[in-house]
């Protein structure tokens, strides 16, 4: 009668957690991952090129590096919003020049290695870093 658990009633809770977002999605290559509930996707790195993955609803249409090549500011960089930072180090895992470090318990952005990439944009789980 009732299947505890399974969430397959009437209610307004029908299929909970199964929307969309059943994918984990690399930001750079566009491999697709499995979706385990309770683990967020900026947790998982991409088995192919080791960035960390995005959820899919959230993966944009575009490829990420078009952000900076469509600008017309070339000297556009990302920055950190300290305020918001929680000093994780998933940033400094999805920078895969290296350009990210952690210093005196913050994150620092070294623009001479940045390669305007983006990949610690979409890997911050706060939305600490944004591009300016």
């Amino acid at each position: 009668m009732f299947e505890r658990g399974k969430n397959k009633g009437n209610g307004r809770n029908k299929n909970r957690g199964n929307g969309e977002s059943r994918f984990c999605v690399c930001p750079q290559c566009g491999k697709t991952v499995p979706h385990t509930r309770g683990v967020p996707c900026s947790t998982i790195t991409c088995p192919v090129c080791k960035v960390f993955m995005v959820r899919s609803d959230l993966k944009k249409s575009y490829n990420q590096k078009q952000i900076f090549s469509d600008n017309t500011n070339k000297n556009v960089f990302p920055e950190i919003n300290y305020s918001i930072c929680k000093v994780c180090g998933i940033c400094v895992k999805a920078c895969t020049v290296g350009a990210i470090t952690l210093l005196n318990k913050k994150v620092v952005i070294n623009k001479e290695k940045c390669t305007k990439c983006s990949n610690c944009v979409e890997a911050c789980p706060k939305n600490a870093i944004i591009l300016n």
